[in-house]
């Protein structure tokens, strides 16, 4: 299994994993605080360097990358970690990508990130913003340990480093607990991997996955088919001068589901404007069948939480205008739960397209759902799982 991404000009194939499995790395323990300090007043004979925010090309040209995010479990107590695509690695992204799966507070900034080598390994410097420090003094043991590793792990996958050393005004955190170079966290996740393909053709570009070292080669070759059926049908129906163009992300990933959201905008010739849409994939890694949202939530108390605006988000400004044009786009909510019924990809009938989509992401569920091109063509709705009850 790699130990973390690498991007060189246009790869065809990488090896991605993700969320909270039934196994944990072994290959990657923790460094002890303080294992690899500089003595005090040694000076590193190699002059440290900003690290770099982009990745390019070969030839220069900018390159969209995948990049993994460390974050506690469904427990809180173990690391886990999700993959998303960003068209740019920046301390910034990074620290927002953290925020929003509750590891650190939003408005923690990155002062400052440079690497250096050392005896052939690079060495990371992260500098965090003075409220950081305040904040993770006043957690607890578990909460300190989960925060830094999150950290550690995250900034040393995205910028190949090899260990990392977190300051806030030139201290380490917590007055020394952890002081020094920390290494990889351990962490759970799956024990298959996703290998990242590349179609590619005038127009059109399709990054899709496939599944690999699945202990059931049965259900990975199945799949694997599924997908590439799919790609290959998206690929034919583009005339000429129109485009396409699709990525995925994996939303959640252990040896029970595979959760990954398709996204992308494909533009027909002579139309005004292009269309984006998104779909799923929802395995079930154990029987290796398709999951569908009618299969596992009670559709009919979804849509009359969603009629009532009650037990759901919608992220962004979309949210109050959403609500008011529910009655207009479904009528009631009998209406609106016969539509939940027909949303996923259902077994045996993949070419049919459902009116929507749901994936799971940290335990939640959340519903891709289609509206005017005016909201944007597709809304993401985050489900209050404490509230909608289950099948």
């Amino acid at each position: 299994m790699k130990k973390r991404l690498i991007w060189c000009g246009l790869i065809l194939a990488m090896t991605l994993t993700a969320g909270c499995g039934t196994t944990k790395r072994q290959d990657m323990g923790a460094v002890q605080a303080g294992e690899a300090k500089k003595e005090e007043g040694e000076e590193s004979s190699v002059p440290e360097e900003p690290v770099l925010s982009e990745r390019e090309t070969g030839n220069g040209q900018r390159q969209g990358v995948s990049v993994r995010i460390y974050h506690s479990g469904e427990e809180g107590e173990l690391l886990c970690v999700n993959t998303v695509r960003t068209e740019e690695v920046t301390p910034e992204i990074l620290l927002w990508n953290l925020a929003s799966y509750g590891m650190l507070p939003d408005t923690v900034t990155a002062e400052s990130l440079r690497q250096k080598e050392e005896e052939g390994s690079v060495l990371l410097e992260l500098e965090l913003s003075e409220n950081f420090g305040e904040w993770f003094s006043a957690q607890d043991d578990v909460r300190k340990e989960l925060t830094a590793g999150s950290l550690a792990n995250t900034f040393l996958d995205a910028f190949h480093g090899e260990k990392i050393r977190i300051t806030v005004r030139g201290k380490s955190l917590d007055g020394g607990s952890y002081e020094g170079y920390l290494g990889y966290a351990m962490y759970q996740e799956a024990s298959y991997t996703l290998e990242e393909a590349l179609y590619e053709a005038k127009g059109i570009r399709i990054a899709y996955f496939q599944l690999r070292d699945m202990e059931n080669k049965e259900i990975e070759e199945q799949w694997n088919k599924k997908i590439q059926k799919h790609v290959e049908r998206a690929a034919d129906s583009i005339e000429e001068g129109g485009s396409y163009e699709e990525s995925y992300t994996v939303k959640t990933m252990n040896d029970e589901i595979l959760s990954v959201l398709m996204e992308g905008t494909r533009y027909e010739a002579g139309a005004p404007y292009p269309v984006r849409f998104l779909y799923t994939y929802n395995i079930d890694m154990e029987s290796g069948s398709g999951i569908r949202l009618a299969h596992y939530r009670d559709v009919e108390k979804i849509a009359e939480d969603l009629m009532d605006g009650v037990h759901f988000r919608i992220d962004g400004e979309l949210d109050g205008e959403f609500q008011q044009r529910m009655g207009i786009l479904y009528g009631d909510a009998q209406q609106l739960a016969d539509s939940l019924k027909g949303y996923d990809y259902e077994e045996g009938n993949e070419n049919e397209s459902p009116p929507g989509y749901s994936y799971q992401e940290n335990g939640l569920t959340h519903l891709c759902m289609e509206v005017p091109h005016a909201l944007g063509d597709y809304v993401d709705i985050v489900l209050d799982e404490s509230e909608i009850a289950h099948n």
